[in-house]
């Protein structure tokens, strides 16, 4: 697979498609095959539970968008994935999207491969088009998920739907890639690329349910992508296609990847397109601020995502705050109504329950992948020969891993404590009842999820041949652990199995307060894979 361009970068990026189609895959299948469970007794029963949850679903239209009925299985499985999927696959695809140029260039890749006999359009089209069809591949998955799930509890879907939801899915990840390709020519690393990409997802995303539920602010989901998305909803029943929201999505991603494109083609390799006449500047006038040690210069480099993450997770937090006290007074009788919501949800007829539902729910899953990205960014770093540079200076090897340990520990407390003043000034401005203790044992939980994680991918990192591998393998693996407690719930699960997922043994602190036990499990845990990290850090062939 390395005789061209397309074939070799297919290669590159093998795993993360095998890992995210067939993960999200699962996903679905679960999903599908736990509805008959869901609504039970008479015939007449069955249709006051969901119309009742349905009503419910509104109370979440900031995170979860349209409302629709869940009395068939395309309904429910509208709500309860589609709408949430593209964002996690629009990750994926803005990670690849942003590395397919800027990512060579920075390995000094791109160089070499410049000096063949293949133009800059070529390397341009080669690349886009095997992360076209790695999007096909996973989209493929996901299809035949969605069969098998149907066929299993004997239930009927049309395939043409099937096939447009698949198609208004890989448009709008499309559409995303292009974001990041385009912003992998405006700045300098892979890594700012996918960062902002990230950044403009998902707060679009979280912008588009706000205003699409608000008379007054509708008007203005016209100019978010993931309005274009959500408005084509093929498998719920009655629902009628906008072939004309495919066909804008479908244009902005062309026009992305054109003006991608140009900027490719007349800026210097290694250097950013310059959007503006650049001036000159005195010889060594850099900004050399924070690069005295290992550690002040990975602080530094995590400015901008630590305020990024902390910002637009503290303006959903605020959100949700904002609105509890409307919310939680329709829960209560819907949650009595329908025993398994408390499985699935929690204790939603509290505040606390409220914001545990999805703060408990939704932040440490989010934040696992900020961890996630700086295990890809440590893997880069030797990829690209960066640390071989770094290992050969007079400081030990303990201390440069240890470093990046102490930068991240910065960068993740600056998240939370955004997160924690946002949520209480929030609720003291709205009136809202919300406990101090909790919130703080929610963040202290949550802290300690993400550095296991970052333990967890730089041990496998140190001690994989391929460093570059512990990326899908740790996102594979906090997928499948997240899903496991979420499906465990649902289907009643022993303990003993939910407890393979940190998820589940971090539990819902805003809601119940801390299981301190379970703490010490996850602590030992991250301790010993540090640990571990370190040991294979210290015996690692870096140059090998």
């Amino acid at each position: 697979m390395l005789r061209n361009i397309f074939l070799k970068t297919l290669r590159d990026n093998r795993w993360g498609i095998l890992a995210v189609g067939l993960g999200l895959g699962l996903v679905l299948l679960v999903t599908i095959m736990s509805y008959p469970s869901l609504f039970t007794g008479s015939a007449a029963e069955r249709a006051r539970q969901s119309a009742e949850f349905t009503q419910l679903l509104k109370s979440f239209g900031a995170l979860l968008g349209e409302a629709v009925p869940i009395d068939t299985i395309g309904g429910f499985l509208t709500f309860r994935s589609l709408g949430f999927l593209p964002v996690v696959i629009g990750i994926w695809a803005a990670i690849v999207g942003a590395g397919l140029i800027r990512g060579e260039e920075e390995q000094g890749a791109l160089d070499v491969l410049l000096t063949t006999p293949h133009g800059r359009p070529a390397v341009f089209g080669q690349k886009v088009a095997s992360l076209g069809l790695g999007l096909v591949v996973i989209l493929v998955l996901l299809g035949l998920s969605i069969l098998a799930g149907v066929a299993a509890i004997n239930d009927t879907m049309s395939f043409d739907r099937i096939v447009a939801t698949l198609v208004n899915m890989g448009l709008i990840t499309a559409f995303w890639a292009a974001v990041a390709l385009l912003l992998s020519q405006l700045v300098a690393t892979r890594r700012t690329a996918s960062t902002l990409t990230g950044g403009l997802l998902f707060l679009t995303y979280l912008l588009d349910n706000v205003v699409s539920g608000l008379d007054s602010l509708k008007g203005l989901a016209w100019v978010l992508p993931f309005h274009y998305y959500a408005v084509n909803k093929p498998l719920v029943p009655g629902r009628a296609l906008e072939y004309g929201a495919w066909t804008v999505l479908a244009l902005a991603t062309v026009l992305l990847l054109g003006v991608a494109l140009w900027m490719f083609a007349w800026r210097d390799v290694g250097a950013v397109f310059p959007l503006l006449p650049a001036r000159r500047t005195a010889t060594g006038s850099g900004n050399l601020a924070l690069l005295g040690s290992i550690f002040t210069k990975t602080l530094r480099d995590l400015v901008g995502p630590t305020l990024g993450w902390g910002l637009a997770l503290a303006a959903l937090g605020a959100l949700l705050v904002a609105v509890a006290n409307e919310a939680v007074a329709p829960m209560r009788d819907v949650v009595q109504n329908i025993p398994w919501l408390g499985a699935l949800f929690g204790n939603m007829a509290t505040t606390e329950g409220y914001l545990s539902s999805f703060m408990d729910g939704v932040l440490p899953l989010f934040l696992a992948f900020f961890a996630v990205i700086q295990i890809a960014n440590w893997t880069g770093d030797e990829e690209s020969g960066r640390m071989e540079l770094l290992v050969s200076e007079p400081v030990p090897r303990l201390q440069i891993l240890l470093a990046r340990y102490a930068a991240v520990v910065c960068s993740l407390a600056g998240i939370l404590v955004i997160q924690g003043v946002t949520l209480l000034g929030t609720a003291a401005l709205t009136n809202t009842a919300l406990d101090a203790g909790r919130v703080a044992a929610f963040l202290a939980g949550i802290g300690v999820v993400v550095l296991l994680v970052l333990a967890f991918g730089l041990a496998v990192a140190t001690w994989l041949k391929e460093p570059g591998a512990a990326v899908p393998i740790t996102g594979g693996i906090i997928l499948a652990m997240y899903f496991l407690d979420l499906l465990g719930g649902s289907f009643a699960w022993p303990e003993a199995v939910r407890n393979l997922s940190i998820f589940h043994l971090y539990g819902r602190p805003l809601a119940e307060g801390l299981v301190w036990g379970n703490m010490a499990v996850l602590a030992v845990a991250t301790l010993l894979l540090a640990g571990g990290s370190l040991a294979g850090f210290a015996r690692r062939d870096i140059a090998k």
